[in-house]
């Protein structure tokens, strides 16, 4: 067998031009490779600022030298740490202060997750205890040695951060740089937020979007603008301002009636706002709110109609002595808000006051957010230059009409149910589409439904993450239907326990059988598995199907990832015979749903006969060995062990059960789940092989413990076969036993060691004689063909990394060549050609074992040495056609290993 190969990996990063903290991080400190197999080493990567990061990735060995694998990354800029809509006027600057909070939630969220994958859990436990300690380590284990981080006080901890500030809009003016203190005044708590000044100038309407960044070491902040600039704003405003990543939504307006209006007809009255300054002869005036609430359907209020809600909007009076026209604008959609007769001027008369007629749609619900800007236009004037302009801000609130029906829906945590609503409402034609809105936790649907038949029905399904009961809603429309929704009821029960099939094994084995959960949701769970009866199941492993890896339980427990299926390797090794004390049950925890319980059932079954035992010994030699046995029980029993023949013929079943002897007490108390070794001892007479049975018999010390059994007595057998082994040796031959005569040695011939010896990538014949001493019935067949079978074994190379065994199989090829049997004695004379063809130079002392199939076994020490040839095969020329230019050749080396 090969020996596996251990590399050391060194990482050395290289962070990017932004951040003084490396870019990647493997916690990996070695890997095994064993042959040709190929093992996984994660590493992760976790920029801190945009830009190239490079890493290099080095496996050491110091026998097989270094290799390296580059790696490179690449990072953008992060999603906006927060979101704000501002409005300004053309033409004015707009100073505003962005409140930006001192810590980087999302740097935070990082090193938390680091921390967690790379220390240990005392290490961890230890700094959780504060966001800032755990910033602090975590900065020590990642940063480089020239870190930007270092204190501008002497070298202790940094006071304040200085931020570079970039902007990508030429019409917003930040500054170049901020500096932070950390605290506000010596002695005093930490700064939670810090202002960010900018000046907006805007000279083009429109909408424009324009980012922010807050660069310092380690940390970039980005902060996204939505700057509207307008003709008809007068005064600058920031209009809302909400976290990066969250669904903006209109803010619920506070309605005390139905309709009001707060308005005045004394134009003196009117609050003013800012002009801009280069038209001084502009007023711009505010003329009021206007508040309006209403239902979907048939609006009930004065001048409404089935499908819109009719305000009527009183400007204030004309005093001058000629006539004033407005023209009408708005912000807020035209589905929501028109003006009746698509009238978009209105004229009010000398010493009156104009009425304009606004219509709220009531097809849909929503609360809306705008401005009602009246322009005054004057006709006289060529330019049509406006005078001055009136605002209203208008919020409208259009709440839902009742539910056409409600609906309870019931369904257990990790399952999915449909909801099927059946649409007959009064107003749906066949051919229409409706659009669908679903509002609730854990829902799902088609966006869009068509109405084909009477017996349209829509489907959605429910698969309920946690427990509890929620509302939810299912909401229909589209521009021929008014709006109307049904009221849903969810409740989410623990899931359903799982009951796997049952399953049977023998009692003192145990097997392992897969058990499935299924996650049908989007959420992904962590699990805490107990088990019951944990002397009979336990959980060797668990992967997630589709994947080949498998992971071993931790103290972080079981993750139940979403939408896939887990698989649970449950092992089972049955306590007693039938069903009885053999059931058990997976308790997998969390803090969504409780519990989900899954069910095992098993039976155990008698034993049958074990995988035999083989055991060797020399002749007339005694071998002791022992059969391990475990009691499955969990109660006290009784042991007997005691060996019985196999089938052979009368005249050798005294001689097979001579050979084998129990060793010590054949009976003993065995106390529950308690383990034994039960001794055995092997003295072989003939060269032959023995065949018996070793039993062990188990009974109850009571009847009545655990369940009843049908018989009195459990008995495992363990089949054992006796080979004896004689150490073989060699025949010398004639010219040996002269040379041995004139010249005496020590040491006889026979007694050395056959060697067998060659030069490297060469052929050397040989030829072995040996002596096969010891008493052979049915000798008779010795001659036959196949009656020998023959192999290597390896006692001992002087390189560890040589696979021996391998490399003599391939150097040596042995044939049969005669085999003679003494008639007096009855020793038989095997003798063997073969071919020593060894691939490389080596000495190894190996084991030559011949087995008769009429039983027996001889070992012969055999000495394989192939020496190192002097043989030069080839020569590699270099021919060169200008000075100081590489010549490169292929060079080929075979080592010939098999």
């Amino acid at each position: 067998m090969k020996a596996a190969l251990f590399y050391e990996i060194l990482h050395l990063g290289l962070g990017s031009s932004l951040s003084s903290l490396r870019g990647f991080t493997c916690k990996t400190a070695e890997v095994r490779f064993r042959g040709d197999s190929e093992e996984d080493v994660d590493v992760v990567f976790h920029p801190f600022g945009p830009g190239v990061y490079a890493a290099k990735l080095i496996f050491s060995n110091q026998s097989h030298g270094d290799f390296v694998i580059d790696i490179r990354g690449s990072s953008e800029l992060p999603l906006p740490d927060q979101e704000q809509r501002i409005t300004c006027p053309i033409g004015l600057n707009h100073r505003v202060e962005l409140l930006v909070t001192l810590e980087n939630v999302e740097k935070m969220h990082t090193l938390e997750w680091l921390a967690r994958y790379l220390l240990s859990r005392p290490e961890l436990e230890r700094i959780s205890m504060s966001r800032l300690l755990l910033a602090s380590e975590m900065s020590k284990i990642l940063a480089l040695h020239n870190s930007e981080t270092a204190s501008t006080n002497g070298g202790g901890l940094a006071d304040r951060i200085h931020f570079r500030v970039e902007c990508n809009s030429a019409f917003v003016k930040v500054p170049p740089v901020i500096e932070v203190p950390l605290k506000e005044r010596a002695h005093e708590r930490p700064m939670e937020h810090f202002n960010v000044p900018l000046t907006i100038s805007c000279d083009t309407p429109g909408s424009h979007h324009v980012d922010v960044l807050l660069i310092a070491p380690d940390d970039l902040r980005r902060i996204q603008l939505e700057c509207v600039a307008s003709v008809e704003a007068t005064t600058p405003s920031t209009v809302y301002s909400m976290k990066a990543h969250e669904e903006s939504r209109q803010l619920n307006g506070q309605f005390s009636n139905d309709c009001t209006t707060f308005v005045t007809d004394d134009w003196s009255k009117l609050a003013h706002t800012q002009s801009p300054t280069n038209q001084t002869d502009l007023e711009c005036l505010l003329g009021g709110r206007i508040d309006i609430k209403c239902r979907v359907g048939r609006c009930v209020h004065t001048g409404g109609t089935d499908k819109s809600h009719v305000v009527t909007l009183l400007l204030p009076k004309n005093t001058l002595p000629r006539r004033q026209v407005y023209r009408v604008e708005t912000d807020v959609p035209a589905r929501v808000l028109s003006f009746p007769g698509d009238h978009t001027e209105v004229v009010t008369q000398p010493n009156r006051r104009g009425e304009y007629k606004l219509a709220v749609s009531l097809a849909r619900s929503g609360t809306f957010h705008g401005m009602l800007v009246f322009s005054l236009v004057d006709h006289e004037l060529t330019e049509h230059r406006p005078k001055h302009r009136l605002h209203y801000e208008l919020n409208i609130r259009i709440k839902s009409a009742p539910p056409i029906g409600t609906l309870e829906v019931v369904c257990p945590c990790l399952e999915v149910k449909e909801i099927v609503l059946p649409l007959k409402y009064p107003d749906l034609r066949t051919g229409e589409r409706l659009q669908v809105m679903l509002d609730g936790p854990d829902l799902s649907g088609p966006d869009v439904v068509e109405v084909d038949t009477d017996q349209c029905e829509y489907i959605a399904q429910y698969r309920p993450t946690r427990l509890g009961t929620s509302e939810a809603s299912l909401t229909f429309y589209n521009r021929f239907t008014s709006e109307f929704w049904i009221r849903l009821i969810l409740t989410a029960l623990p899931p359903l326990p799982i009951t796997v099939a049952p399953v049977s094994c023998e009692l003192g084995r145990a097997i392992v059988d897969t058990v499935k959960v299924e996650n049908p949701t989007a959420q992904q769970y962590q699990l805490n598995a107990e088990i019951t009866n944990p002397d009979v199941y336990s959980i060797e492993s668990f992967f997630m199907q589709g994947e080949e890896k498998e992971y071993h339980v931790t103290d972080n427990g079981i993750s139940l990832l979403p939408l896939a299926t887990l698989r649970l390797n449950v092992a089972f090794q049955p306590q007693e015979y039938g069903e009885e004390l053999n059931a058990g049950e997976i308790i997998l925890r969390c803090t969504e749903f409780r519990e989900l319980r899954v069910v095992l059932r098993g039976e155990g079954l008698l034993p049958s006969p074990t995988r035999e035992v083989t055991v060797k010994s020399d002749v007339e030699g005694t071998k002791r060995f022992s059969i391990p046995f475990a009691n499955p029980f969990p109660y006290t029993i009784e042991v007997t062990h005691y060996v019985t023949a196999k089938k052979c013929k009368d005249a050798l079943l005294e001689r097979h059960l001579e050979a084998f002897e129990v060793v010590g007490k054949k009976s003993q108390l065995l106390q529950a789940k308690q383990t034994t070794n039960l001794p055995c001892a092997f003295t072989p007479s003939h060269m032959q092989i023995y065949e018996v049975v070793f039993n062990v018999g188990v009974r109850k010390l009571s009847p009545t413990d655990g369940a009843p059994w049908k018989q009195h007595e459990i008995v495992w057998s363990y089949p054992v076969k006796g080979i004896a082994v004689m150490r073989g040796f060699q025949e010398p031959s004639p010219r040996t036993l002269l040379k041995e005569h004139v010249y005496p040695c020590e040491e006889p011939t026979p007694n050395r060691p056959a060697r067998i010896e060659g030069e490297a990538r060469s052929s050397t014949s040989f030829r072995l004689c040996l002596n096969l001493a010891g008493y052979l019935d049915n000798r008779e067949r010795c001659g036959e063909e196949g009656s020998f079978t023959w192999s290597f074994s390896v006692q001992t190379s002087g390189d560890d990394l040589l696979d021996a065994a391998a490399l003599v199989n391939v150097s040596v090829k042995l044939r049969r060549e005669s085999c003679t049997v003494d008639p007096m004695t009855g020793v038989a004379n095997l003798a063997f050609i073969g071919t020593f063809e060894p691939p490389r130079s080596f000495e190894i002392m190996a084991t030559l074992s011949v087995t008769s199939v009429i039983g027996g076994e001889w070992q012969f020490p055999v000495f394989l040495q192939a020496r190192r040839t002097e043989l030069v095969e080839s020569k590699i020329t270099f021919f060169s056609d200008n000075l100081h230019k590489p010549i490169h050749r292929n060079l080929l080396l075979d080592s010939g290993e098999p």
